[in-house]
């Protein structure tokens, strides 16, 4: 429950100090169910902390189940690719996925 609903509120948060307090909340379950929710507030964010944290998680993410992760995000990246102030995001996000998938030992 604890999980869900920081998972499911994520997306939601509308500006970083919530999106903070939520993403710290997942890291501490570290749980690679919460990919797609992580890559709609990294896509949305500005904060460097935010994007930090996001890039972390969905490094665990990709590492703990590729498959769930690469399934999760593959609709978010692409909406995100067809928007042009969102699109370098979204590349990022490919990006450390392939990198992640490509070590999977680290």
């Amino acid at each position: 429950e604890f999980f869900d609903f920081h998972r499911d509120l994520l997306p939601r948060a509308t500006c970083d100090a919530a999106r903070q307090s939520l993403l710290r909340a997942l890291q501490v379950l570290d749980d690679a169910r919460c990919a797609a929710g992580v890559a709609q507030a990294y896509l949305a964010s500005n904060d460097a902390t935010v994007l930090r944290l996001c890039e972390g998680l969905l490094q665990n993410a990709v590492q703990r189940d590729p498959a769930r992760a690469q399934e999760q995000l593959d609709a978010i990246l692409r909406e995100g690719r067809r928007h042009p102030e969102r699109r370098q995001r979204a590349e990022r996000i490919l990006e450390l996925v392939a990198a992640r998938l490509a070590s999977p030992g680290k």
